[in-house]
């Protein structure tokens, strides 16, 4: 199913297409493709209005996923999109939030690590 198409998807079908895997990382390959062109400075449009959509999508796709790389790349979208939609403080809010979830991610591996030594 094309991202469009998930946008008009109650929650449940959500979670059914979060629980395939595989399809689930092309769905956010397709997702990239239609937010990736957007960008700051341009005036706010149709695409970038739908770009928001599908980061809002993203978002709700990783959560079901419960996948940790997934729900950061799903806030790099959402900043990129709020950017292009000229929302330039929710825009460094979310691009902030995935940043903090990478960092604490990493941070919470390390310790695993360091505490699996032996």
């Amino acid at each position: 199913m094309s991202p469009e198409g998930l946008l008009k998807c109650s929650d449940a079908e959500l979670e059914q297409a979060a629980n395939d895997r595989e399809g689930l990382q092309d769905l956010f390959e397709s997702i990239w493709e239609k937010v990736r062109p957007l960008y700051a400075g341009q005036p706010k449009s149709l695409q970038s209005a739908e770009g928001l959509s599908l980061a809002h999508l993203a978002l709700r796709l990783a959560a079901h996923a419960q996948n940790d790389r997934l729900w950061i790349e799903a806030w790099h979208m959402m900043a990129r999109a709020l950017s292009a939609n000229e929302e330039f403080e929710k825009a460094g809010r979310a691009a902030q939030r995935g940043s903090l979830f990478r960092s604490a991610r990493h941070r919470s591996c390390r310790r695993k690590m360091v505490q699996a030594k032996p």
